[in-house]
């Protein structure tokens, strides 16, 4: 069964295949940006570090400071590790927001079916007749 649409319905669609598409793009620049600090954090950490390394008096400051070092490596990285899943969440969640508001649309002409015939073009765009 071929689903025909209007030139609006079809508007419709490609305006929210463009806002997800900005949507999915956004998110990468986020991430990307996050990756990018988090690289001048540990950047700057690891030099401050090498640092105090050279500098250290005996061996045991010396293990003293490896110790601390390595444990709070560890800990960011779980920070730096929820807080990407937080933002590739959050961009997942705004990429499909438009589309997924096509699906879940209701049609209030009468006799259109439920769902809309636009959330079953957008559904299925092969079986769209122009």
């Amino acid at each position: 069964m071929t689903t025909t649409i209007t030139g609006r319905e079809a508007a419709t669609i490609a305006i929210a295949l463009g806002d997800g598409a900005r949507a999915y793009v956004a998110g990468w620049l986020d991430l990307g940006r996050a990756l990018g600090g988090f690289g001048r954090e540990m950047t700057g950490e690891t030099v401050a570090h090498l640092r105090a390394t050279v500098r250290a008096k005996d061996l045991r400051e010396l293990a003293e400071l490896q110790a601390a070092f390595a444990q709070h490596r560890l800990e960011m990285s779980a920070t730096y590790a929820k807080e990407l899943a937080d933002l590739a969440r959050t961009g997942s969640e705004q990429t499909i927001a438009p589309i997924a508001a096509l699906l879940t649309e209701r049609d209030d002409r009468p006799n259109a079916p439920a769902p809309t015939r636009l959330a079953a073009a957008a559904a299925s765009p092969q079986g769209v007749e122009k």
